[in-house]
């Protein structure tokens, strides 16, 4: 099998991304994939990184770079929510970088790589004088903002709790666990038409979510709508619930089969059989082969 040799141009920006993440205290992750080279990690930012050294532009044009990185940005972003960082040996698309991001493309040139790299010193903290291009990236990495989220609440600073949930709300592609955290938050607040309306939005990503259906059941109460708090409950009851372990699994089989059967062709079982499932159905084998 043939290796493939890449360009000095590659190998030499490939190592100055890697060797700029891992001295600021990154975990790199090296990637095989077409949409990004390394994933790199500090504490709870994550972003991918695709490099784009200078022999790119040879084969292809700009307008085709930017319309491949859009799709890749959005694609990436539509899965976990993440975030792919383009960095440029220099900039041969001869655009302005910042007019990406209305495109969803955050980009950086190699001798700027400081502008990620330098987040790993608030990565455990709420962040503070942020250039507005390193803002662009926190309050879009979901797991970060509802970190700083949590980090004003634990202050007791519940505005700046609920503005940093809003944000991990925004940005979220699809559902994620800001929404669980958000809708407490502003149920704590007492934002309670808030917290209402943003319940309708988790309703369509988890209708039969047991927790959540108390503390839709919950908010209607402090709302003063026992009728709505009294549809909830009664949902509760009769709808059925995820099933959380294996020992569920086996009740539940074990209940269903020790419901007598109606029919001629069914097997009669006695009020006293107390059989497992297994047991039931070894006994109808052996029956059947009797007969």
């Amino acid at each position: 099998m043939a290796s493939v040799t890449l360009p000095p141009e590659r190998i030499r920006l490939l190592k100055a991304v890697k060797r700029a993440f891992t001295r600021a205290g990154w975990e790199v992750t090296h990637r095989s994939e077409e949409s990004h080279d390394f994933r790199v990690d500090c504490g709870p930012l994550f972003f991918l990184i695709k490099c784009l050294d200078e022999t790119k532009i040879r084969y292809v044009s700009a307008t085709y770079i930017v319309g491949a990185l859009e799709r890749n940005a959005r694609d990436l972003g539509s899965v976990g929510n993440r975030q792919l960082i383009v960095v440029f040996d220099w900039n041969f698309l001869s655009i302005d970088l910042d007019s990406l991001v209305d495109r969803g493309i955050f980009a950086v040139t190699a001798d700027k790589i400081e502008t990620v790299t330098s987040l790993s010193a608030v990565s455990d903290q709420i962040p503070a004088e942020l250039t507005s291009r390193q803002m662009y990236l926190v309050v879009r990495s979901i797991d970060f903002a509802v970190f700083v989220s949590k980090l004003y609440h634990k202050k007791r600073d519940f505005a700046g709790a609920i503005e940093w949930g809003r944000h991990a709300v925004q940005h979220s592609v699809g559902y994620s666990g800001a929404y669980p955290w958000l809708f407490l938050l502003l149920k704590s607040a007492g934002e309670l038409d808030a917290a209402a309306e943003l319940g309708e939005r988790i309703r369509f990503f988890r209708p039969d979510d047991r927790h959540f259906l108390l503390g839709l059941e919950d908010l209607a109460r402090r709302r003063g709508n026992l009728a709505e708090a009294a549809v909830w409950r009664k949902r509760l009851e009769e709808r059925p619930t995820a099933v959380r372990s294996f020992e569920d699994i086996l009740t539940r089989q074990r209940a269903q089969n020790m419901v007598e059967p109606s029919g001629p062709s069914a097997p009669v079982l006695s009020q006293n059989v107390k059989k497992s499932g297994l047991s039931w159905l070894r006994g109808l084998i052996h029956r059947s082969v009797k007969d």
